[in-house]
């Protein structure tokens, strides 16, 4: 009984060691796909550092951390299964041993001896068979909390999507990858209207922006967030690095090199676009940063979208162009949810709203106030 006890809690410790093991290798290979992603997304600018071996060296470490963890996961599972092997072939002759005396005093039977050793070899197996299940499960607890809590989440914004219309922030914490706390509030916005994000650089606007169209990991988001189905079927999102592809400036704004989309022309040139027969080369970019900015803003203001997210809108814009874009807003705003994140007070005069992130707070104020 107390090798089977033993046992049981052998493997229940490894089991926890196991839990902690595929935790570390959990985030370690988050790492990695970060990793990964930051070097395709920003390849140009690294190119052009002409430092490559320090993100080389980087990226390396990152993914021997990944490889080092996978082998100790690999490991602890070995071990785990090869114990129960041990002691069920160790068991019998432990057994053996130290009855032989019992039956050489008279105590005990050598069958009585053969048939106890059997029987407890029997016990063994549920026990280990149950041990084992429990260590699974350990190992399991990580992956199923982050499932639980992606679903979970994807599950309320179901909930509001029926019921609600616009965006509601209940007293939401919005948080970095690396969990420091950005800004914690509330705020309720309908489906149609312009409402300006402003606030000082690294205070987490463009954050709120992929908060609002889930695009952040659940660990980032303490709280409630909730977007109607109306406007989340249906978004224009400007946000930068700049989205190009090798294609002339038309098939860009059409969003696909063969997509067959009918947009009306006469709107695009009034931004002054680029030729719109001009074939974009990315590495280096033939375009200017204002031409690239243009073009970018045109494919997502030809998507006649429901809700409209631009970062920073006017950067590298030209005079016409702005006041264009604001036309266009103006307009728009009376059919769409528009929200922009603005460094300038350009458009204030026609903004229905205000949010305002500062001293790690996130509020609304009406235009009006």
């Amino acid at each position: 009984l107390n090798l089977l006890i033993y046992s049981y809690l052998i493997l229940n410790l490894r089991g926890k060691n196991l839990q902690e093991k595929n935790n570390s290798l959990m985030n370690s290979q988050d790492d990695v796909l970060n990793s990964v992603k930051h070097y395709v997304m920003n390849n140009t600018a690294i190119v052009k550092s002409e430092n490559i071996p320090f993100f080389e060296e980087r990226f390396m470490g990152t993914f021997e951390r990944w490889i080092k963890d996978k082998l100790d996961l690999v490991l602890i599972q070995s071990t785990i299964q090869k114990i129960p092997m041990t002691i069920s072939l160790s068991l019998p002759l432990i057994i053996l041993y130290i009855g032989a005396s019992s039956v050489r005093s008279g105590n005990m039977t050598l069958g009585s001896l053969m048939m106890f050793t059997q029987i407890l070899g029997l016990m063994f197996i549920p026990v280990t068979e149950l041990s084992n299940s429990m260590a699974d499960l350990k190992v399991l607890k990580a992956n199923k909390e982050r499932f639980d809590k992606v679903f979970t989440t994807f599950e309320k914004q179901n909930i509001l999507s029926n019921q609600n219309k616009g965006i509601s922030i209940k007293n939401t914490q919005i948080k970095t990858p690396d969990g420091r706390i950005l800004y914690k509030g509330s705020l309720s916005i309908g489906e149609k209207g312009l409402y300006i994000i402003k606030g000082a650089n690294g205070t987490g606007k463009s954050t709120l922006l992929r908060a609002i169209i889930g695009n952040l990991s659940p660990e980032q988001v303490d709280g409630e967030i909730y977007v109607s189905t109306n406007l989340l079927e249906s978004v224009s999102f400007l946000r930068y690095p700049l989205f190009l592809f090798c294609g002339n400036v038309l098939q860009n704004i059409k969003g696909a090199p063969n997509l067959q989309k009918e947009i009306e022309i006469h709107k695009l040139l009034k931004f002054n676009p680029p030729n719109l027969d001009k074939e974009i080369k990315l590495d280096p970019l033939n375009l200017s940063s204002g031409e690239a900015q243009k073009v970018v803003l045109l494919r997502e203001i030809s998507k006649e979208s429901n809700m409209i997210l631009f970062d920073e809108p006017t950067t590298n814009l030209d005079s016409e162009a702005t006041h264009e874009l604001k036309n266009y807003v103006e307009k728009e705003k009376n059919n769409k949810l528009i929200l922009l994140i603005m460094h300038d007070d350009s458009f204030d005069n026609i903004a229905d709203g205000f949010i305002f992130i500062e001293d790690k707070k996130l509020w609304m104020e009406d235009a009006n106030v």
